[in-house]
């Protein structure tokens, strides 16, 4: 099921190397679910951490990092992830090392001081296991 991957992505990025938000297993139940018997039982899901990012698409891929790009081909090799694209990817902006600009604490930063930084952020659900 693709929520043991989604749990077991960030189980395997060991200390955060290629930025899997945390995601736990959770399970629910309620009667607004659509059951097919009438009785009421826990479905199982994944829960992560939102993160506040844009989507890798949004950007020309010669603006990425190569570190960056190794660290999410890394991920997909030990995952065996046949999926990915720059649809699930999120991306974070991060201030240029080389900017003089002291807004660094300002998460609004000007996008022209910055460089985007790619994290995993979604669904490994349609991959091959």
């Amino acid at each position: 099921e693709a929520v043991h991957r989604e749990v077991a992505a960030f189980i395997t990025d060991e200390g955060g190397f290629s930025g899997v938000p945390e995601t736990i297993m959770v399970e629910i139940a309620h009667p607004v679910f659509h059951y097919k018997k009438k009785e009421v039982f826990a479905k199982k899901g994944s829960l992560q951490r939102f993160v506040i990012a844009e989507c890798a698409s949004d950007f020309s891929p010669h603006l990425f990092p190569v570190d960056e790009v190794h660290k999410i081909g890394i991920l997909d090799i030990r995952l065996l992830n046949a999926d990915r694209n720059d649809a699930n990817l999120l991306v974070l902006r991060q201030l240029r090392s080389d900017s003089t600009n002291h807004a660094q604490a300002n998460e609004s930063a000007n996008p022209s001081t910055t460089r985007p930084v790619l994290r995993k952020a979604r669904s490994y659900s349609s991959a091959s296991p």
